[in-house]
């Protein structure tokens, strides 16, 4: 299995049960659908496919890959599964029963083996890996854990969701008539922030937070044109709690974006990501909620962070220098979601979770609950919504609670929200009524309004204002017509409504992080069946992996080819080399029984042949040769 034809025999040989489980374990192979075996095979040896399988692997499974041995033979099951090893045919006494695959040992000599890193030198020491030989033990280090009353959790997670959502819902009205200056490069500035952070009575890195957060579920959008941050929630605003909850979460799953020098900037680069080669796709988040899940099970208790990053460490070596200096961040993140509560998994948090698969040498998430699970768990944490308020003698109105929306949306027509506590505090005056005047409300319609969800009576004050302001506007009514705006300020309006704008996806369950459709798989695998297992180099997904490998197998050998190319002048010519290696995206080689050298762009070469040296084609090989 050395080779892709080899690689794509053994997988025509597997069972649709088989075939259906390397889909499961490694979806992007079928991202989008592959044509047949060979191409299937190509895909499975591409580097962003072999890292992403490797980043999987528990630290004793990724280990044995470093270092077969008869011990190591107990993963062998495992890296079979997941198309990264083969089987030797050839005895040599049982000390290397399995070799990894030609791109699979190409990848792992890019990245070190993790027990040259640190912290994974020390979760080894912890398990015992440091003796060698073999065998490797199957479980990570035992955690240190803290017991947490549930009532504790609940309360701290209950407020943390309700602070989350109230100081949202804050935030994108305020930019919704007042859109956030934006830097140069996208992010918000020192100053920009400290004013946001006055207005919202918030610390400046909880505002920079709720930037970041409202930008993933794509709240907020960039006016590139105007350089400011826009609200774009007109589908988020009317929804209930928990299902706003539920958005808000699902975006913060899904998005690995990491630290960032100003909110809303581009991230700054991770240590080591890019050496690694590894493609952004694996949730960081998503990976922290199930290791934390993991280790508190269903029980109200809270795991120490260096038993997180332990078990990190053990269940995703590979990505241990990526993700150990966002821990920290990123479970204060969760508690200020409400995912935990006082550090141990809420009700909520435990709906959402993605589970792992202990035992089997893999991490791989699968769905949470549905929504429906999820928004009850959510309700289940956060008072009932109010439908009344005090309207006091300062002209203030004051609602002890969250106010059911049609109400509170209706309430901030005539008048304007003040403070940001948990109690709502709204100011009337002349002006704002008028404004609700103008947007179709009567003295008649607010004074009935305030009559039915006020449990005071209406203030002598706040009379005499609203026939102050149906007064105002009836006058306005029989004075001449208004003229237009100007043009200025007509587009000014305009932008400000309509600029930046973006549909986004209705509240759903939170989706599986590696699973895809089963309809998906099946449609695969049926569409591999019809298929001969591959076409040759000059057509199809596999046709360049195919020519590569074949000439990889002619540097080893010293061995001759007929190599069909494209010359500086588009015409498609063949000529007899021998490969020597390759460089910086060319092919070296000579013409054999010369030292004359020729190069080729690795993208101008079609097809690779074994040499058949008879007369005709060695007449071939001498024709002329243009780069």
């Amino acid at each position: 299995m050395g080779t892709l034809p080899e690689l794509a025999a053994d997988l025509a040989a597997r069972t649709d049960a088989q075939l259906t489980r390397l889909l499961i374990l490694r979806p992007d192979a079928m991202t989008p659908p592959v044509a047949n075996f060979t191409d299937l095979a190509s895909r499975l040896c591409s580097t962003q496919s072999i890292n992403a399988a490797l980043d999987q692997l528990v630290l004793p499974a990724l280990l044995s890959l470093h270092r077969p041995s008869p011990q190591a033979a107990a993963w062998l099951p495992t890296l079979q599964e997941l198309a990264l090893v083969a089987v030797k045919e050839t005895d040599d006494d049982g000390t290397c029963p399995f070799l990894p695959l030609p791109a699979v040992n190409l990848a792992l000599i890019l990245s070190p083996a993790p027990d040259s890193a640190h912290t994974a030198r020390a979760v080894r020491t912890e398990c015992g890996l440091t003796d060698m030989p073999l065998p490797f033990p199957a479980l990570p280090p035992a955690p240190e854990m803290f017991s947490v009353s549930g009532a504790l959790r609940d309360n701290a997670a209950g407020s943390a969701i309700e602070t989350l959502l109230r100081t949202m819902t804050n935030l994108l009205e305020l930019l919704s008539h007042t859109p956030v200056a934006a830097l140069r490069d996208g992010g918000v500035g020192v100053q920009a922030l400290r004013k946001l952070s006055r207005t919202l009575d918030t610390e400046e890195t909880l505002t920079g937070f709720y930037l970041e957060l409202a930008a993933m579920a794509r709240l907020i959008s960039l006016d590139r044109k105007a350089r400011h941050w826009v609200a774009t929630a007109e589908s988020w605003l009317p929804l209930n709690r928990p299902a706003q909850w539920l958005e808000l979460v699902q975006a913060w799953l899904d998005s690995n974006r990491g630290s960032a020098a100003r909110p809303l900037a581009p991230e700054l680069p991770e240590p080591g990501q890019d050496q690694a080669g590894r493609s952004n796709t694996v949730s960081i988040r998503r990976i922290l909620h199930a290791a934390v899940l993991e280790l508190t099970g269903r029980t109200p208790s809270r795991p120490a962070a260096s038993s997180v990053r332990k078990l990190l460490d053990w269940r995703h070596p590979r990505l241990s220098t990526h993700y150990s200096p966002r821990i920290p961040g990123i479970l204060r993140e969760m508690e200020l979601l409400g995912i935990t509560g006082a550090g141990a998994p809420s009700g909520p948090g435990l709906a959402v979770g993605s589970g792992v698969a202990v035992g089997s040498g893999l991490a791989v998430g699968s769905s949470g609950g549905t929504a429906t699970d999820i928004t009850a768990a959510v309700a289940a944490l956060l008072p009932e919504p109010i439908e009344h308020f005090v309207v006091q003698g300062d002209l203030t109105a004051i609602a002890a609670g969250f106010l059911a929306p049609p109400v509170g949306a209706r309430l901030k027509r005539m008048a304007v929200s003040e403070g940001q506590g948990t109690a709502s505090i709204f100011r009337f005056s002349q002006t704002s009524l008028e404004r609700a005047m103008v947007a179709g409300e009567s003295r008649e319609s607010i004074r009935s309004f305030l009559a039915q969800h006020s449990r005071t009576a209406l203030p002598q004050s706040l009379d005499y204002l609203i026939d102050a302001a149906a007064i105002r506007q009836e006058a306005a009514h029989f004075e001449a017509p208004a003229r237009p705006a100007p043009p200025a300020v007509r587009a000014l309006q305009a932008r400000s409504t309509t600029s930046g704008l973006a549909g986004r996806a209705p509240a759903a369950a939170i989706p599986a992080a590696t699973v895809p459709d089963p309809a998906k798989i099946a449609a695969q695998i049926a569409c591999l069946r019809s298929q001969a297992a591959g076409g040759g180099q000059d057509g199809g997904e596999s046709g360049p992996a195919l020519v590569m490998e074949q000439l990889r197998q002619a540097i080893r050998a010293g061995a001759e080819v007929w190599l069909r190319a494209v010359n500086s002048v588009g015409d498609v010519e063949r000529v007899l080399v021998v490969p020597t290696s390759f460089e910086a995206g060319l092919l070296r080689s000579r013409l054999p029984g010369t030292a004359r050298e020729r190069r080729f762009g690795i993208h101008r070469i079609i097809a690779a042949e074994p040499a058949t040296r008879n007369e005709a084609d060695l007449e071939t090989g001498k024709g002329p040769w243009h780069e």
